[in-house]
């Protein structure tokens, strides 16, 4: 995805890390996760309080984002439910 950002160090605990070099390279914040599947914020939090959409990690105090993967593999899935 060309909205998300490259990540310096990625926590990979308990992942190879070939896969963790391919699933977790990058990090999207809301306003690029918006863009990319085409939902509001109100939408996305409401999916995720069902437990419909990724949630994100915490970044810092005040900042969250969605791994690349984990919206990736959101939005496959998305694609077999049509």
């Amino acid at each position: 995805f060309t909205y998300c950002h490259q990540l310096t160090r990625v926590n990979c605990v308990g992942l190879g890390q070939e896969r963790c070099a391919k699933m977790h390279k990058r990090i999207c914040r809301r306003p690029d996760v918006e863009k990319m599947v085409g939902l509001s914020r109100s939408t996305i939090y409401a999916m995720i309080a069902e437990g419909n959409f990724p949630r994100p990690v915490k970044l810092g105090k005040r900042a969250v984002g969605w791994r690349e993967g984990d919206l990736t593999a959101w939005l496959n899935s998305r694609e077999t439910e049509v």
